[in-house]
């Protein structure tokens, strides 16, 4: 069941946090016991919502760089601070299994009504507690570069003897002691003395932009000081005192092979003792730089797009009937098939079948190349096809469509057109909108078109919504030299 946002009702009050532009909401609510609780809400205020859990210690911030993307996925992420971080009221003695309660309350505040949830790093046990207590609310989870359960055996063997002392101090005041004395009452040490790892030239390291907003989300992290990654650590370093077998929610647990803070042993323990886990092993990817995989694992949560191949491809050799299907031009530069056929080949009846209507829209169509690729963008943009529209800006460049209006196809009518392209535009969104053409519509593209090319428009944007249903539902990666426009 894909999550639904519900009517929200009004948050109460503004954090005080500038520089991420006037698009991010940040927030606060008052808890069931009077305690505050700061988040944000980042990306499409309309799409179905995902709750995502920062790291230690960073903050509420984490993913209010990636605004823009979430937006372009249809998505909306709400990243509470838990107790002490940020402009979250403490909570002395807390443990893990309290926050599902919080998530529960804030999700209350906000007309939710199941939702997806994500942990980075020290948030991903916090995920997999709500997975497991608050089944009824939570549709699945995503554990990205996290700890694991510190009561397992093996989860201490990457740490140095002074990182595993401090992390089993089990006393609070004892922990914040030690913060206070290696990073500052106030955490302002933090950075010096741990920096961020791996060094900015290491291959799995962030990029800039990336490593500039975790810098701000740590500094956000300490407004209130140390005690927050004090209490975190304690926190953590208990056994879970929850049962991960009792999960019955899709677990996807993702981790990078280039993660030396918390090694990929601990993103395979999680997924042995999850029954609903599915691991993820990301090549190349360390502990910061997976931080940017978090809004394309949100739209998969949401049930707004997968974000790999749920096919693998095929060849010609894997299959006899599939070398005379890719010899009719369904392969690219390389002499392989493009990715939209390979996986098609999985059903090679049906691609036969389809590419006979295929070839009529793409090649036989009455309408101009240009209008046709216009419509096919328009179309692609509006089923959030990266595949389809990153294809057609290709051809659309070789169509006498240039790149400033392939801009403005991602605004639509609105954009900055002639009458006829407005039309287009305005075609496309009914189709796309209401499955159907309106009388004003209708008319007026007679003024411009023959019945046969107003006919053609029709195939034009349902054929290629039904690709897109294709791509979409079955993860297909770009081909070499197509742009990532979403």
């Amino acid at each position: 069941m894909s999550p639904r946002r519900l009517t929200p009702r009004r948050a109460e009050g503004h954090a005080k946090v500038t520089g991420y532009g006037a698009r991010m909401r940040d927030l606060t609510m008052t808890l069931p016991d009077g305690r505050t609780l700061a988040f944000t809400e980042t990306g499409d205020p309309d799409g179905p919502a995902v709750m995502y859990f920062h790291g230690a210690p960073t903050s509420r911030l984490d993913v209010a760089v990636f605004d823009d993307e979430l937006r372009r996925r249809g998505v909306l992420v709400i990243a509470p601070d838990r107790p002490g971080y940020g402009g979250s009221s403490p909570q002395p003695g807390r443990r893990r299994e309290d926050w599902p309660a919080d998530v529960a309350a804030l999700a209350d505040h906000l007309g939710l009504g199941r939702f997806g949830v994500i942990g980075l790093s020290s948030g991903g046990p916090y995920a997999v507690a709500c997975a497991a207590l608050l089944a009824e609310r939570v549709s699945g989870a995503a554990v990205v570069a996290g700890v694991s359960d510190l009561g397992w055996e093996g989860a201490w063997a990457h740490y140095t003897p002074e990182e595993t002392a401090f992390r089993r101090l089990g006393d609070e005041g004892a922990s914040l002691r030690w913060c206070a004395e290696h990073y500052g009452a106030d955490g302002a040490g933090f950075l010096t003395t741990e920096g961020l790892e791996p060094p900015p030239d290491a291959a799995s390291a962030p990029d800039q932009r990336l490593a500039d907003a975790l810098v701000a989300s740590v500094g956000e992290a300490f407004r209130q000081g140390v005690g927050s990654l004090a209490q975190d650590m304690v926190v953590q370093g208990r056994p879970w005192a929850f049962d991960p077998a009792t999960i019955t929610v899709p677990v996807l647990v993702v981790h990078g092979d280039a993660d030396e803070a918390v090694p990929l042993a601990h993103g395979r323990h999680t997924a042995e003792v999850i029954p609903t886990a599915t691991l993820r092993v990301l090549p190349g990817e360390g502990h910061l730089s997976i931080l940017a995989t978090v809004p394309g694992l949100a739209a998969e949560l949401a049930g707004v797009m997968p974000t790999h191949a749920r096919l693998t491809p095929l060849r010609a050799e894997d299959d006899p009937r599939l070398e005379e299907l890719f010899a009719k031009g369904l392969n690219g530069p390389d002499g392989t098939p493009l990715n939209i056929f390979g996986t098609l080949a999985h059903h090679p009846d049906m691609l036969r079948r389809w590419l006979v209507f295929a070839g009529h829209v793409l090649s036989k169509n009455s309408l101009s190349a240009r209008d046709r690729e216009l419509l096919i963008l328009r179309t692609g943009w509006n089923c959030r096809s990266r595949y389809e529209f990153g294809q057609h800006v290709v051809i659309a460049l070789r169509c006498d469509i240039s790149r400033d209006e392939i801009e403005q196809v991602k605004v639509g009518p609105r954009g900055q057109w002639g009458d006829l392209d407005r039309l287009l535009m305005t075609a496309a969104d009914e189709l796309h909108g209401q499955r159907c053409l309106s009388d004003v519509t209708w008319a007026a593209l007679g003024r411009h078109y023959t019945d046969r090319q107003r006919l053609d428009l029709v195939a034009t944007v349902g054929g290629y919504q039904l690709v897109a249903m294709f791509l979409n539902s079955t993860g297909v990666e770009l081909d070499a030299g197509v742009p990532d426009e979403m």
